[in-house]
């Protein structure tokens, strides 16, 4: 097996863990004149590295002394990186800043034809200043472009599962066939760590046990890497609530697991920043705080985007296509309201698809503590909260790393995709519809991770701790939902009976020879048949009242709920109506309420 680069991109947190420092000399660089590279690398005519950095000797001019330009402070060129498809070529670079901590950064070549300077900029961020000038930083770049190092390196675009290994930005978990690089552009580390695990474990870990949404929460935070091992989209949950719940709690709690709660994301942002910064957060975790920041449109696409687990297509100036970003990662919101709630409340209609992709978990646990069962010996769940608010920030980081590394060692042990179905096998519903079978699942996969993580010594819980907890909140999300059955029947009934309700007599056209009426903004037609009303719709006309909804899908679940008056063979009925003749129709007939009503 080759070596495993540990890697971190200039300017982040990446120490010196798994590399060795002996590479770049005792003082960071090597002590005597060198013009094959540190790393083996071949430099070019006319370039060499000393203690004192990196220099460029110009003899071009016979008839003058040489001149010496110092470029900048010492730096390795550890390795030629490219992808799986030997494309995006570049540099993996290594360096050390002021105060000796090691960076390296995997440097697309593209970069070097930004007229911009980005890639100076992301080295100065790094602690390696190059020296200015307009011909230094021409000598810099001919550098890099003309170099040639010896080593290959496997670059990947995001962090994650990766040909055996587990890439983060400042480590690589595990051991490839050969090294691996993170090439990506990042503002910072989002997994940096602090403390110990073990100081994790007797806080935050601790205390969640007995505690229903905290447990789940931490499981749903472990469950990311295991997504792609088993199968699965991303997808996540949304703790809703009012103020002072301890929902947000619970969100820094699962941040905790992979890095600072400082670096947690929130719904006051672009669907462009989320797409940018979702590729840092592959198999693993993303946060996004405070529901209500955001506007209703920018909720409706991101809840999307978050399930697809891939961005937009877009196409650089020259018109060929960028590769799209792609991910796979648990998503955890929090928000007072729900996603349905806030999407109604800007005059949106929520789908189905929503619900499915953030599961909509109610904050409260039901004991009048808010969040909270059990508070630990705390003695209020105000101090309980600011105890395992302070806790995340004092530890965090470590959780991850340790569950991936189990994750790694015993994978050949692991019989995931069983187990997964064993989950989903005791836990659907008889009758379930497809929707719930799919939420089940997501649920059962937090179930397995949070044992997954018992079992590895990540969290010092008994066995069975984290399946009390996920089916707890499993029930609760089946009774808040009301049945087991599809929601777009669910949804398209309620729709068609509020519009029905408001608009009955006002926007549908009488059948019944009422001759010169007028109907401004006509939605459909009217008979009566019988005791009965039947409202008489053109396809259209049904689709644009069921807005949002998938109408063929809509159609057959009021169908199924016995909405429609059909013929023998077709949900549609031949009619003759005003203006358009002989018509292919959808007949619907509100069944009756209690009372005799029929909306």
């Amino acid at each position: 097996m080759s070596e495993t680069l540990h890697v971190s991109k200039s300017g982040g947190a990446g120490g010196p863990s798994g590399a060795n420092p002996g590479r770049l000399g005792v003082e960071g660089c090597p002590t005597t004149e060198n013009t094959s590279g540190a790393g083996g690398a071949v430099l070019p005519k006319g370039y060499y590295v000393n203690a004192a950095g990196l220099h460029y000797v110009d003899n071009s001019n016979p008839d003058k002394d040489p001149v010496t330009y110092r470029l900048g402070p010492f730096i390795e060129v550890a390795g030629r990186t490219r992808d799986m498809e030997s494309k995006e070529w570049g540099l993996l670079l290594r360096w050390r800043d002021p105060d000796m901590v090691l960076h390296e950064w995997a440097m697309a070549n593209s970069l070097l034809s930004d007229q911009r300077g980005g890639w100076v900029r992301e080295l100065a961020a790094g602690g390696w200043v190059p020296e200015p000038g307009l011909k230094q930083r021409q000598l810099l770049a001919a550098f890099f472009a003309k170099v040639a190092p010896a080593r290959r390196v496997r670059c990947v675009p995001n962090v994650g599962h990766h040909d055996g290994c587990f890439v983060l930005p400042d480590e690589v978990i595990g051991q490839g066939p050969e090294p691996v690089a993170l090439q990506a552009c990042m503002a910072g580390n989002p997994y940096k760590q602090t403390g110990t695990l073990e100081q994790w474990q007797s806080t935050v870990g601790q205390w969640a046990q007995g505690n229903s949404r905290l447990v789940f929460a931490l499981a749903l935070s472990f469950s990311g890497p295991l997504l792609s091992m088993v199968g699965m989209s991303p997808g996540g949950a949304n703790f809703h609530g009012t103020s002072s719940t301890g929902k947000t709690t619970c969100l820094l709690a699962a941040q905790s697991v992979w890095g600072s709660p400082r670096d947690i994301n929130t719904w006051n942002a672009t669907r462009n920043g989320v797409e940018g910064a979702l590729e840092l957060h592959n198999d693993s975790f993303y946060s996004l705080d405070e529901l209500n920041e955001a506007t209703g449109k920018t909720v409706y696409d991101v809840v999307y985007m978050l399930g697809n687990g891939r961005g937009r297509s877009r196409a650089n100036q020259d018109g060929s296509a960028r590769p799209v970003r792609r991910w796979c990662c648990s998503i955890m919101s929090t928000g007072e309201q729900t996603v349905d709630a806030k999407l109604a409340a800007d005059g949106l209609q929520g789908k189905a698809g929503h619900g499915v992709r953030l599961i909509e978990i109610p904050a409260d646990a039901g004991a009048g503590l808010g969040a909270w069962e059990e508070l630990h010996g705390h003695e209020s769940p105000r101090a309980f909260s600011e105890a395992v608010d302070r806790a995340s920030h004092e530890a965090h980081g470590t959780p991850g790393r340790a569950f991936v590394r189990g994750l790694i060692a015993k994978r050949g042990e692991l019989a995931l995709s069983q187990d997964l179905q064993a989950y989903c096998t005791a836990w659907t519903p008889p009758g379930a519809s497809g929707q719930v079978g799919r939420v089940v699942r997501r649920f059962a996969l937090f179930a397995l991770a949070g044992e997954l993580a018992r079992a590895l010594g990540v969290v010092p819980w008994q066995e069975g701790e984290a399946v009390r907890a996920v089916k707890q909140c499993l029930d609760d999300w089946l009774q808040a939902r009301g049945g087991v059955g599809n929601h777009e029947a669910t949804q398209a009934a309620e729709m068609l009976r509020a519009f029905v309700a408001r608009f009955g007599q006002s926007r549908f056209q009488s059948l019944d020879g009422q001759s010169g009426e007028r109907i401004p903004d006509r939605a459909g037609f009217r008979r009566v048949v019988g005791d009965r009303t039947q409202y008489v719709f053109l396809p259209q006309q049904l689709g644009a009242v069921l807005a949002g909804l998938h109408l063929p899908a809509a159609v057959k679940a009021l169908d199924s709920a016995g909405y429609i008056r059909r013929n023998e063979k077709h949900a549609t009925q031949k009619i003759s109506l005003p203006e358009y003749g002989r018509a292919r129709c959808y007949v619907v007939e509100l069944p009756e309420v209690e009372g005799g009503e029929a909306c």
